[in-house]
Formats: structure tokens, C-alpha cells, sequence
């Protein structure tokens, strides 16, 4: 169970939500691989970063966009009444 501690402990660490994408040579300074021995090797590549990174982006745009319509829709239904 020590092993996993680790393992999270290290990844939570890792900084990978800045504000700026890390480059490919930042990337690579990070630990991104962890074997563990006799079930698997789990690591994350530098595209995987940037796709999860566009990801994420996308899911902040569309909460902000959502959030200011139906802002916009509840006041618009105050105004009415």
C-alpha cells in the first residue's frame, strides 16, 4: 500500500496544471514512469500530457460559456417578473 502512497504522492506533485503547457524537455525531466514489478509499467507520454491538457481546457471553456448563459437566462427571467 506504501508503494501506491508514493506513487500518488509523486504524480500529485508533478506540475502539470500551470498556466503554460510544460515543454517537451520539461516534460522530460518529470517522472512520468513508474514500474512496478510483476503487473505493469504505468507512465504518461508528452502527447498524452497535451491531450488531456486540451481536454481539460475545453471542459473549463464550455463550464464558463454554460455559466454565463444561464446567468444571463436567470436574469433576464428577473427582469421579466
Amino acid at each position: 500500500m506504501e508503494y501506491w502512497r508514493y506513487i500518488r504522492g509523486v504524480i500529485e506533485s508533478l506540475p502539470l496544471m500551470t498556466e503554460e503547457d510544460l515543454s517537451k524537455e520539461e516534460f522530460d525531466k518529470l517522472q512520468t514512469v513508474f514500474n512496478i514489478p510483476s503487473l505493469c509499467k504505468i507512465y504518461c507520454t508528452y502527447e498524452h500530457y497535451l491531450e488531456k491538457r486540451q481536454k481539460i481546457r475545453n471542459q473549463i471553456e464550455y463550464h464558463v460559456k454554460n455559466k454565463k448563459s444561464t446567468s444571463n437566462v436567470h436574469r433576464n427571467s428577473c427582469d421579466d417578473g
